[in-house]
């Protein structure tokens, strides 16, 4: 099992931050499905004649090459799971939301625990972001919260340019998130991805 996960929004406080901040992981029951489905993203890529290691940002790329990643990648057999935090209700003052790296750290095992149980090697990565203390925590965090559920854990971070799967991963998250503000658009682009969802969570809950 292969798993990817990246973000939308961030951890701010600030009332310049975004008012959410969601966490996708897409995960890939089958090794065979995530690197065809790697390649094809980077077929595509050529395709369109982008540059090298062109990386796919849903915030960046036009309405077109949105759609055309969508449906490049809608066939493919894989889920995801997510958490939605609605930061003006949370109460900054409880420990888990202290600071960015507890509220990544809080975010990554909700979505962790929602992952299917497996007794094959689980490969976990994340975006890399962040110091080397924050890196530290989440590897952490995401160890306690699969040491029960899953067998044989690897986890590592890697740069989005270099690691189609981690797009794929933005492109869940930030469709999430043009859902949760009903941007224009947002159903053309969740209906691509809606029947490959596994759980999403909102927090707090309403």
């Amino acid at each position: 099992m292969r798993v990817f996960i990246d973000e939308s929004g961030d951890t701010g406080k600030s009332f310049a931050s975004s008012q959410y901040f969601i966490l996708a992981a897409v995960i890939f029951d089958n090794d065979q499905q995530a690197t065809t489905c790697a390649r094809s993203m980077i077929n595509l890529a050529q395709q369109c004649h982008l540059t090298n290691h062109f990386e796919f940002h849903f915030n960046h790329n036009s309405h077109q090459l949105r759609q055309q990643l969508l449906r490049t990648i809608k066939n493919f057999d894989f889920q995801y799971s997510a958490i939605i935090i609605d930061k003006s209700r949370l109460d900054f003052h409880l420990p888990q939301f202290k600071n960015k790296t507890q509220m990544y750290s809080f975010a990554l095992q909700q979505v962790l625990a929602t992952l299917p149980t497996s007794d094959v090697p689980i490969s976990i990565t994340l975006d890399r972001c962040g110091n080397d203390h924050f890196c530290r925590q989440l590897a952490k965090t995401a160890r306690v919260t699969t040491s029960n559920c899953l067998h044989a854990l690897k986890l590592k971070q890697r740069d989005s340019d270099a690691e189609p799967l981690l797009q794929l991963a933005d492109y869940t998250a930030s469709i999430l998130h043009t859902k949760i503000l009903h941007k224009s658009c947002w159903a053309q682009f969740y209906q691509q991805l809606a029947s490959h969802e596994r759980a999403v969570i909102t927090y707090p809950l309403k």
